[in-house]
């Protein structure tokens, strides 16, 4: 709403419905996909050099300060197509759910950025590893993820 008068200035209102929230994010890259990791669960984000990976039980790992802590790609989570592992360093968000560290391994690191998150309806609400979407200032419209899912669902990967 605008309310405005002459020599007085103007007001404007804008209200939001309660379904949306404002968040702030960490924008990211996965396979020409962006995604945004909301900045609450977000620990810290490192550079991690494929030698510092482990493997075990087809599960992957990294020691880092002390800490052994479980690595996943999200394009795997996503099955968006395999991880590729050259000599790179690897972009990695570490999430945490309170109790637990978790490494994301993503593509590239965009910037940190407030969010407007619209939850999703109907047979997208169920989609695994994201809470709704948020429409950046380009226009384009972003899946947020939803990292205490995504903790889950890579324990939970064969």
């Amino acid at each position: 709403m605008i309310d405005s008068e002459v020599d007085k200035g103007s007001k404007m209102v804008i209200q939001l419905p309660l379904t949306l929230a404002v968040s702030r994010g960490l924008t990211v890259h996965v396979l020409n996909e962006t995604y945004i990791i909301p900045i609450d669960n977000i620990s810290e984000t490192v550079k991690i050099h494929p030698s510092e990976i482990h493997e075990f039980n087809r599960k992957y790992f990294v020691h880092l300060r002390g800490d052994v802590i479980g690595i996943e790609w999200l394009s795997k989570l996503f099955m968006l197509g395999e991880r590729t592992m050259n000599d790179e360093e690897l972009n990695t968000v570490i999430i945490s759910n309170g109790s637990e560290k978790f490494g994301i391994v993503v593509d590239k690191l965009i910037n940190e950025q407030e969010f407007v998150m619209k939850t999703l309806d109907g047979h997208l609400a169920g989609i695994p590893g994201i809470s709704g979407s948020t429409l950046l200032g380009d226009g384009q419209v972003v899946l947020i993820v939803n990292p205490l899912e995504i903790i889950q669902l890579a324990k939970n990967q064969p």
